[in-house]
């Protein structure tokens, strides 16, 4: 299904999808589970919905690249989260060193956290 973006928490939380669109039947599926998931623990999605069992992707998510450490830290600073967590990423260290004003909790390979 690729890769997902940035799950902050803030206020029940913001998910972002930046990615590419889903294309089998089974990608459709995951989509509305995580949707439901989502919605179950009160998160804000952006970057697509589901309606009636159909996934509808938003324009201006779409992501064919990375984002820079400063254009990462720019969202951080824009959404004002509470706790950011990490993920997809070579550097986790970068964020406890640099995202000032909310708690950074990183995951290890195989780890869990909760929140």
């Amino acid at each position: 299904m690729g890769d997902f973006g940035v799950l902050m928490c803030s206020d029940g939380g913001t998910y972002i999808h930046s990615s590419s669109e889903a294309f089998t039947e089974e990608d459709v599926f995951d989509f509305v589970r995580l949707w439901e998931w989502l919605k179950f623990f009160g998160f804000k999605v952006a970057g697509f919905k589901v309606e009636r069992g159909k996934v509808k992707f938003e324009r201006g998510y779409r992501a064919s690249g990375h984002a820079s450490s400063e254009e990462l830290l720019q969202v951080v600073e824009v959404t004002n989260p509470k706790i950011v967590v990490p993920v997809h990423t070579e550097n986790p260290e970068f964020f406890e060193k640099n995202v000032k004003n909310c708690e950074v909790r990183l995951v290890r390979n195989g780890g869990k956290i909760e929140i």
